[in-house]
């Protein structure tokens, strides 16, 4: 179970440091093209912090697998990670945007799996 859940970590890190990255280092233009019209709805300092919070869960993600596999960091990542992913879902939803909210819900089950697995792991040390 945990060769699982350490797949879904890096996956889902890697991920999200690659998307986290790109919103703060990207103009508002060329994120417009990878990512989609909703840039343009947003202010930049809105889409910059939003790939700062994705960058901080990403690394809660990638740490616990090669340090002590703390379990709080990964639960209050994914916590974070999670509220993102509900926030782009409904973003996608109000503009009607269907098929684009398939990844994020994709997301929040693979990071759900992830916190659920670890969150009975801290209630049993507890």
């Amino acid at each position: 179970m945990n060769v699982v859940i350490w797949i879904f970590q890096g996956i889902l890190g890697l991920a999200f440091l690659m998307a986290g990255f790109m919103k703060i280092s990207q103009s508002k233009e060329v994120l417009k093209e990878k990512i989609g019209g909703w840039v343009d709805r947003v202010a930049l300092v809105y889409i910059r912090g939003i790939g700062a919070l994705e960058i901080i869960g990403a690394l809660g993600m990638i740490i616990p697998i090669f340090a002590d596999n703390s379990p709080l960091i990964l639960v209050l990542s994914t916590i974070l990670l999670i509220s993102l992913m509900i926030g782009a879902a409904g973003l996608h939803g109000v503009r009607k945007e269907y098929k684009e909210m398939i990844p994020s819900i994709l997301f929040i089950g693979m990071l759900s799996f992830i916190l659920y697995s670890k969150w009975t792991l801290i209630t049993t040390i507890l």
